[in-house]
């Protein structure tokens, strides 16, 4: 066999002596010798040595050494035990390294492993001053100060400081500081500091929040629970005690399924209900149902399909597929599509199709199809049609097909078919058909069937006037005529035609012609022809002074300064109407009875005729300051020749005496002919 050229070992180390064989040099030989019940068997073709217990066979299992004792250690057969009374067997290892055991058990009624630790009647005290002072029976505390004094009966503790003080009887604490200080009796805490003071008993506490959870009753405590916007229901089972989950909820008659939230007691409602001041808050809400009721009483009584009512008492009896959204709306009878917004509106007797918003708006008997909108507006009978819009607006009895806008317009009373536009327009018994248009900032009213319209803005500028049609009932401005300050002008080559009675009060000027068709007279007599010469001039008696000294005294014979026309007929039969008119102007009055004055027409210079009394003075010093009077007296010409016709004036009657006038002609005497 070859032999190495080199070492083969240097150095062979023997254990548990520690001992070190060394191969001083290349000739140096290792010798194996057999000892007590060994021996050794040399393969040098493997190089293997192997060694042999020469006592032991398949039928002999006992050992080599019945015992053995190393310094008040004894080993005997299987068991390990010390000398030294009530000394401590420890088996410690060099360095890092650690006892190892493939099974562990004791004979003993506790355990207690770790420095300072220690254990009850059947308990276990395991980690450095676990189970330290007073565990109770059948106590178990596991890792550091666990279970530290006066661990109750039966109570587990297991982590770092868990159950470390007055942990409770049959109480669980799994974690670092879980049940730490005064855990109640079965009690369970686990997780990092759950429960970890003054845990309650028969409470369950599961943390795994990194910060301290604490029941504060008997109950069940879980942190963190995950928010999902999906899953299912946890549901707890009263008899059975256990948890398990399901997609329909039900928390005493209330079921929750899914996204349905319904009672399960029979025709019972459903109630959603806030503390104190709190309120129900959803951010949509929709129903199913063809109706909707909501608040005390809302809709309670014979609500109809497609109804809505919101509110107390809203709807409350008889909503006919109508809207009352307000306390009190709608309250009583509300009428088939009607509709009432606000506290009180429409409470009574709302129409069919009838609109009340506003506080009390429509609020008693508002008829079919009525408009009511504001505080009171239309609040007391509001009849078929009618619209109110504004405070107060139609408040009391507004008629059929009225109108009303505006603060307190037709208030009170308003007529039908009457409208009302702007403040206080036809505030009280506004006529039927009228129309008030009012921005004055005062009442007005209107008396009669009529248009009424404040302010108005007078002007002395150019305007075109305004006409209105009474066939369209349009009103409308002029195309032709205009009006500059007191001028009226036209655009109309032919003219301006008059073709209705016109009566002038004070005198005219006209710069071009004057066409005139025909002429009515005082006493109804008409002119269709030419003027018969020309026109006369205002003529104006002589005035007789007043208790002057030219005062006169009227007597039966002709007086004052007489009036004369001069008239050239077209025939010798023309019917000639001849008027004088006059203003009496009487300043002293008789004593007593009564007088008069009378007229004496002339025909060239002959009496004619007289007239009646034309103007009288009551007695008893009664004073009258203007009199218009007139006098017409028809004649046939005869000729053909001018005729001149005079008047004279002549007190008449009465007790005779004295009276100051002034006697004076306002408008020319004139004459008209036929034929």
């Amino acid at each position: 066999m070859p032999v190495a050229t080199t070492d083969a070992f240097r150095r062979i180390t023997v254990q548990p002596d520690n001992v070190t064989i060394v191969a001083e040099q290349v000739g140096d030989t290792l010798t194996l010798v057999a000892g007590l019940g060994i021996s050794l068997v040399a393969n040098p073709a493997s190089d293997q040595i192997t060694i042999v217990n020469t006592n032991y066979s398949s039928s002999n299992t006992d050992p080599i050494f019945n015992s053995l004792t190393v310094d008040g250690i004894v080993i005997d057969t299987n068991v390990i035990r010390g000398t030294d009374s009530n000394a401590n067997l420890e088996l410690t290892t060099n360095g890092t390294g650690s006892v190892l055991v493939s099974k562990l058990r004791t004979t003993e009624d506790k355990i207690a492993l770790g420095q300072n630790s220690n254990a009850g009647v059947y308990g276990i005290g395991i980690g450095n001053n676990a189970g330290q002072t007073n565990q109770g029976q059948f106590g178990i505390a596991i890792g550091q100060v666990a279970g530290l004094s006066d661990q109750g009966y039966g109570g587990v503790a297991i982590g770092v400081g868990a159950g470390s003080s007055s942990q409770g009887s049959s109480a669980v604490a799994v974690g670092r500081g879980a049940g730490n200080g005064s855990q109640g009796a079965n009690a369970i805490a686990i997780g990092y500091s759950a429960g970890n003071s003054n845990q309650p008993a028969n409470s369950i506490v599961i943390n795994a929040s990194g910060n301290t959870l604490n029941g504060s009753t008997s109950g069940f405590y879980v942190d963190p629970i995950r928010n999902t916007n999906g899953g299912t229901f946890l549901n707890y089972n009263t008899t059975t005690k256990e948890i398990g989950y399901t997609h329909d909820l039900t928390v005493g008659s209330v079921k929750i399924n899914t996204n349905v939230i319904q009672t399960i007691d029979s025709n019972a409602n459903l109630e959603l209900t806030a503390s104190g001041t709190g309120a129900v808050v959803v951010s949509k809400l929709r129903t199913t149902e063809a109706n909707i009721a909501l608040g005390s009483g809302a809709g309670a009584t014979s609500q109809t399909t497609g109804a809505i009512a919101i509110g107390q008492q809203a709807g409350e009896s008889s909503q006919s597929l109508a809207i009352a959204i307000g306390v009190g709306a709608g309250q009583g009878s509300q009428g088939f599509m009607a509709v009432a917004l606000g506290h009180g509106s429409a409470v009574v007797g709302q129409g069919a199709n009838g609109v009340a918003i506003g506080a009390s708006a429509g609020e008693l008997n508002q008829g079919s199809s009525g408009i009511a909108i504001g505080y009171y507006a239309g609040k007391t009978t509001q009849e078929s049609g009618a619209v109110a819009i504004g405070y107060t607006t139609g408040q009391v009895t507004q008629r059929t097909g009225a109108v009303a806008i505006g603060w307190s317009a037709g208030q009170t009373n308003q007529g039908a078919n009457a409208i009302a536009i702007g403040y206080r327009a036809g505030f009280t018994n506004q006529n039927a058909s009228s129309i008030v248009l009012n921005a004055s900032g005062s009442a007005l009213e209107a008396g009669a069937a009529g248009l009424y319209i404040n302010p108005v803005r007078p002007t002395s500028t150019f305007f075109k006037p305004l006409m209105y049609d009474t066939a369209t009932s349009e009103i409308a401005y002029s195309s032709v005529l205009e009006f500059t300050g007191s001028t009226i002008s036209t655009s109309d080559s032919s003219g301006i035609t008059v073709d209705v009675p016109t009566t002038f009060n004070s005198d005219i000027s006209v710069q071009n012609d004057l066409n005139v068709g025909r002429v009515r007279f005082p006493d109804s007599t008409i002119q269709t022809t030419a003027w018969p010469g020309s026109i006369p001039t205002s003529i104006v008696s002589s005035n007789i002074t007043v208790n002057g000294t030219n005062a006169y005294t009227l007597t039966s014979s002709p007086a004052a300064t007489p009036l004369t026309i001069t008239v050239t007929p077209n025939t010798a039969t023309s019917l000639i109407t001849v008027t004088f008119q006059f203003t009496w102007h009487p300043s002293e009055p008789e004593a007593s009875g009564s007088t008069g004055m009378r007229l004496f027409i002339y025909k060239n210079g002959v009496q004619q005729a007289s007239s009646e009394y034309l103007v009288f003075t009551s007695g008893n010093g009664d004073v009258y300051n203007s009199y218009p009077v007139h006098y017409s007296w028809p004649d046939v010409s005869g000729t053909t020749s001018p005729v001149t016709y005079t008047v004279y004036a002549n007190k008449t009657g009465g007790n005779g005496g004295t009276i100051g006038m002034a006697l004076e002609s306002k408008f020319p005497c004139w004459a008209t002919i036929v034929g």
